[in-house]
């Protein structure tokens, strides 16, 4: 599923795009999107948002979750189907979760304690990524 996403992030991201392209990307079942009805400027396009909802729960609960040790963390991480694996170059007190290409990265810090930190700036998810729909007159 990750690859998908970043497939469609790579094909479509940041670019014009036509209904027919629209369709595409949300035949792909892993994403809806949202039109913000902004304009981009010296265009006929509308601003719209691709966003991939597995991705996005999943960042939220990984904020929301409080581990209490290692080991639950690292079953929450397996338990996610996103086939993030542990970085050979973790530290003792920070240890890091990569897809195989290295584009996605959960990172976290082991406190003295066993618990774990998790800030959302060692969050490298990207759940969304923006298209620009062409206007039909």
């Amino acid at each position: 599923m990750l690859n998908r996403f970043k497939e469609l992030m790579d094909t479509y991201g940041s670019k014009e795009v036509g209904m027919a392209d629209l369709h595409v990307i949300q035949a792909s079942g892993l994403v809806s999107f949202e039109n913000t009805g902004i304009s981009r400027s010296n265009k006929d396009c509308l601003l719209c948002v691709i966003t991939c909802h597995e991705l996005l729960r999943f960042k939220n609960e990984l904020l929301a979750c409080q581990f209490d040790s290692y080991e639950k963390y690292e079953q929450f991480i397996v338990a996610s189907g996103f086939d993030l694996k542990k970085d050979n170059k973790s530290e003792e007190d920070y240890v890091s979760h990569k897809s195989e290409d290295r584009f996605y990265e959960i990172g976290c810090y082991i406190k003295e304690n066993g618990h774990i930190e998790i800030d959302s700036e060692d969050i490298k998810l990207q759940e969304t990524f923006n298209v620009y729909l062409r206007v039909q007159h």
